[in-house]
């Protein structure tokens, strides 16, 4: 089944909400699951709060690292919120296929988090859009 990662800082918020989010709406045989470059303790329990309140399924699971095994399974790969100036590892350059260039949501307010998920919400059409591409095609 081709899998979309998205990966942000910590494993904690936004890639969380970017794999539920994408889980909802994935185009057809494809699904997404998320890690954090260097992941918290805990998930953030307000990812639970806000994705029950919205009608979305929560991620399974403690936070997880991005490792190389991990990516290398993934057909698209995904940078949610992980600044610019961040050091990726070099194995991991190369895999980025999208950066959803969106403000940490850690330190907003719930009613805030939610206008978060809606902005990025329009930032994963064009993830959408990829995916779409690389689903193989059947033969004939």
């Amino acid at each position: 089944m081709p899998t979309c990662l998205f990966f942000c800082p910590d494993h904690a918020l936004s890639s969380r909400l970017a794999e539920a989010l994408f889980n909802a709406q994935s185009p057809r045989g494809w699904r997404a699951t998320s890690a954090g470059i260097a992941p918290a303790a805990t998930a953030d329990p307000r990812a639970e709060a806000v994705l029950g309140t919205l009608g979305y399924r929560v991620p399974d699971g403690g936070t997880r690292a991005v490792e190389k095994d991990l990516v290398s399974f993934m057909r698209v790969v995904v940078a949610v919120g992980v600044p610019a100036d961040t050091a990726l590892p070099d194995w991991l350059v190369p895999k980025v296929d999208r950066r959803l260039e969106i403000d940490d949501p850690r330190a907003l307010t719930a009613e805030q988090l939610q206008d978060w998920m809606a902005r990025l919400n329009e930032k994963l059409e064009d993830v959408l859009a990829l995916c779409r591409e690389r689903t193989p095609r059947p033969f004939g």
